[in-house]
């Protein structure tokens, strides 16, 4: 069942508290069309609750944040992933969903303690960092070159949402730029908009950024940004969120044409 309504927060507040010990959160598995051999997969959190249904991160992920419950959250997605990393190929990447926010020294060396624990190359695990980055860039970006240099990839989530710092995507030691889906669309639809995404894709790539173009839901969308050069493309057109197995069937079967 799917989430029809929306709860009020202060009834999903304690459900929340002990939403991994009931083991009512999953994941959804997004996979990405790319360029060179290996499979990307984007790890998506749901929210299965007892009695409101499946729940997407959008409704649950902010109060998780404004009471202090996320980094329990996050730890938890964490070990999770990498459970599920020591039985795939070694050519898959999992992306997982990260606050800027909870990048501290603690949470950095957890991070990189995990991968070892789990025997896991860090260079299997993509790092999104979420949401409009407000944080001390420097603090940040040393805890990025950290992870970096203990072979995670690091990436910026939702480029061109809202409010996007442009000195985040010069100043950030990071590997993936990732556009949001209101810029594809209106590349799709407007001349200025086209202008506007060729020259954030030239720019990236002067940065040395790869490119990922997220909420490709056409074939015209694809072509168009296959054309500009990016290097993954993620979106409905390409698959829906979806079990693991379907999502490392879908990634054996779709190429980007170098």
């Amino acid at each position: 069942m799917l989430l029809n309504e929306s709860p009020s927060p202060v009834f999903l507040l304690d459900d929340l508290r002990f939403a991994v010990e009931r083991k009512e959160l999953f994941f959804l598995y997004q996979p990405q069309l790319s360029q060179d051999d290996k499979h990307y997969i984007e790890v998506l959190l749901r929210w299965d609750h007892p009695q409101w249904g499946i729940i997407p991160p959008e409704h649950f992920i902010p109060l998780a944040h404004t009471y202090q419950l996320l980094s329990n959250i996050t730890t938890w997605v964490v070990r999770s992933v990498m459970d599920v990393i020591v039985h795939t190929h070694k050519n898959v990447i999992f992306a997982i969903n990260v606050c800027p926010s909870l990048l501290t020294t603690e949470f950095t060396s957890a991070l990189i303690q995990e991968a070892h624990t789990h025997n896991i190359d860090p260079k299997r695990v993509e790092i999104e960092l979420t949401e409009s980055i407000n944080a001390n860039l420097t603090s940040l970006n040393l805890m990025i070159k950290k992870l970096r240099s203990a072979g995670f990839l690091i990436s910026l989530d939702d480029f061109g949402s809202g409010y996007s710092n442009m000195t985040s995507l010069a100043s950030l030691d990071i590997d993936t730029v990732k556009i949001d889906k209101t810029l594809i669309r209106q590349a799709n639809e407007t001349p200025f908009g086209f202008v506007v995404l060729k020259t954030l894709i030239g720019l990236c790539q002067t940065l040395n950024r790869h490119v990922v173009c997220e909420g490709i839901e056409t074939q015209a969308q694809m072509d168009m940004v296959r054309g500009l050069g990016t290097n993954r493309i993620q979106g409905y057109h390409v698959s829906k969120p979806v079990p693991l197995l379907q999502a490392l069937n879908t990634h054996s079967t779709f190429r980007i044409p170098a």
